[in-house]
């Protein structure tokens, strides 16, 4: 049987630090308490896609790991950074899949606050890139996926045949502060 792992996700700390930490915040991106002395921090383990993975993937009898953008990512800036960063991003992440290839695949991460701009970026991923999808947190500005605005990308989908993993993510504002306030 082959196992392929979906929720395996990675992150590029040079484009992250180029996002607004208000926005981080306002997402509801938190610092972690670091692990127990001793223990690894999974949070340092994101970056690396290379040995380090492959021996956790051998060791744990997965054959493909789907790969995701696990944020703050594009989807919290707006505008020509926001595209020109999720065009990075996935660059980044065919370059890295395509030195294991039978290892890994990449979900594309698309720039949700350009709505415009997500269907062309989908085709790219998935015609030059070679991604079979993309992923998409659950919301973007409040608004979910069957928000008219995106009807573009969702076309785009259908016309590429590939799935859009919703990833659930940090619950927006309000919802946190009833759950957890």
């Amino acid at each position: 049987m082959r196992v392929v792992a979906l929720e395996e996700h990675f992150t590029v700390p040079a484009l992250v630090k180029r996002i607004d930490p208000a926005a981080i915040k306002a997402r509801g991106f938190v610092q972690r308490r670091p692990p127990p002395a001793g223990r690894p921090n999974p949070m340092e383990l994101l970056p690396e896609i290379g040995e380090r993975r492959l021996k956790s993937m051998d060791d744990t009898g997965i054959a493909l790991q789907v790969l995701s953008n696990t944020g703050p990512g594009p989807d919290l800036v707006p505008g020509a950074d926001g595209v020109a960063m999720a065009r990075e991003m996935n660059d980044y992440l065919a370059e890295t899949v395509s030195r294991h290839p039978g290892r890994f695949a990449g979900f594309a991460v698309l720039p949700m606050q350009s709505p415009e701009a997500c269907a062309a970026e989908l085709r790219r991923c998935v015609k030059e890139l070679r991604f079979p999808g993309a992923l998409i947190n659950g919301t973007t500005e409040g608004r979910f996926l069957d928000h008219p605005r995106y009807d573009d990308t969702l076309a785009a989908a259908e016309e590429l045949d590939v799935p859009v993993y919703i990833h659930p993510h940090l619950a927006p504002a309000p919802v946190r502060e009833a759950y957890y306030s």
